[in-house]
């Protein structure tokens, strides 16, 4: 998450992974976390217009003491099913060295909203918004404002239909026709949102 400090450190935004985070309390709109205020001060500063890239991670990671999730491929949070999973399997001050040439960056949802998106057959329409469990922390729906091309509706699709993604173009691909997406689930209101599974 990027986190905008405001008046406590003017100016500045902090990164805060999951894995620093104790509760999320939807009735009272707050996310506690296990940090302190003095570790979060001093913590690696974010460029936000930039990738995150895995040396970055790896800064941020060891400054923790937060262990790197992508060293095995067994899913999202590497060998865990969770980033509290992960935290409970990481011993405290580790510091890990791992190769970080490879390509994979982080990108924020913020800037993938507005993408434009691409059945096989052509465009339907833009990212509007997405839906994140809560517990894994990954996205599971993705909403598509379809205005342009069928009024009024906004469609969900899930992030394992998307074939590929084109910075340079912000544009998402979908291995999926437009019949079959127009077809597809309606954005219903948050709290009845389902989960749109392949």
């Amino acid at each position: 998450m990027v986190v905008d400090t405001r008046k406590w450190l003017p100016g500045k935004k902090v990164l805060i992974s999951p894995m620093s985070i104790l509760t999320v309390n939807d009735l009272e709109g707050c996310i506690e976390l296990n940090l302190t205020q003095a570790e979060i001060k001093n913590s690696p500063g974010l460029d936000e217009d930039q990738p995150i890239s895995r040396q970055y991670e790896l800064d941020f990671g060891n400054y923790y003491g937060y262990a790197p999730y992508w060293t095995a491929e067994n899913g999202l949070w590497g060998l865990y099913s969770s980033p509290s999973e992960l935290v409970q399997n990481t011993h405290e001050n580790v510091r890990v060295q791992v190769d970080t040439n490879e390509e994979s960056h982080l990108r924020s949802l913020e800037e993938v909203s507005g993408y434009h998106i691409h059945a096989k057959d052509g465009r339907i329409g833009h990212a509007e918004d997405f839906i994140i469990c809560d517990r894994t922390w990954a996205v599971r729906s993705v909403e598509v404002d379809t205005k342009n091309f069928w009024p009024g509706k906004h469609v969900l699709f899930s992030p394992e239909w998307i074939t590929d993604i084109s910075w340079m173009e912000r544009a998402v691909y979908l291995g999926l026709t437009k019949e079959t997406i127009e077809n597809g689930p309606e954005s219903l209101p948050r709290d009845e949102i389902p989960y749109v599974s392949k």
